[in-house]
């Protein structure tokens, strides 16, 4: 193969091929096997020397990642990829640290939706939390649909500090700040509602 081109991305290189997918490396790989614009490269023998030395920094960065927050195993895939290191290699690294129980997509979800919980978060707000974390429906779908069942209260709970901080407010108006300041919080419409008829009766 020939290669046609060689753009530097962030602290990556991508290498784009006459006849072959492109390959995204990182600068110290190309640094090892250089290549330019018109060489001639076999893509697969050069992809297969990449992972072998990959191998072993990719772990490192992994770690590091964990180091300074919990992570998902789709983020750390992906962050490994976009500093560089081939897709095979970051599944590798991933597949890995799941074995060792320092990737749990599970015991993530569970703690970000008791933290939400916690804080008086609504189910979307949570959900909308759990997927900017990568973690997979299918994961925490159980989980939350228990929250669910809860909604009501934990709005009724935020619904009523909300109150105490808003007097003076006419009837309609109140209802109308307090109910978009629900559903801001992630709660779902239905739960808005009956929050919203229990306390303003009981404040009436």
């Amino acid at each position: 193969m020939t290669v046609s081109a060689v753009e530097p991305q962030g602290r990556a290189v991508r290498l784009y091929f006459s006849d072959a997918p492109e390959l995204l490396i990182r600068e110290k790989d190309l640094k090892k096997h250089p290549l330019a614009p018109g060489d001639t490269v076999d893509v697969e023998a050069l992809t297969a020397q990449i992972e072998e030395e990959q191998a072993s920094d990719a772990m490192e960065a992994a770690l590091g990642m964990l180091d300074r927050s919990a992570r998902s195993v789709r983020q750390i895939g992906r962050a490994l990829i976009s500093r560089g290191y081939l897709a095979s290699v970051a599944e590798s690294v991933t597949d890995r640290l799941t074995e060792l129980r320092l990737l749990d997509d599970e015991a993530l979800a569970r703690r970000i939706i008791e933290n939400g919980r916690s804080s008086g978060a609504g189910v979307f707000a949570i959900r909308r939390k759990l997927l900017e974390k990568g973690i997979p429906e299918e994961t925490f779908e159980t989980m939350l649909a228990e929250l669910e069942d809860v909604q009501t209260e934990a709005a009724v709970k935020l619904l009523g500090k909300y109150l105490s901080s808003h007097k003076g407010l006419k009837p309609f108006e109140l209802r109308s700040k307090a109910g978009a300041y629900l559903a801001r919080h992630g709660f779902p419409w239905e739960s808005v509602t009956a929050a919203l008829d229990r306390c303003l009766e009981e404040s009436e």
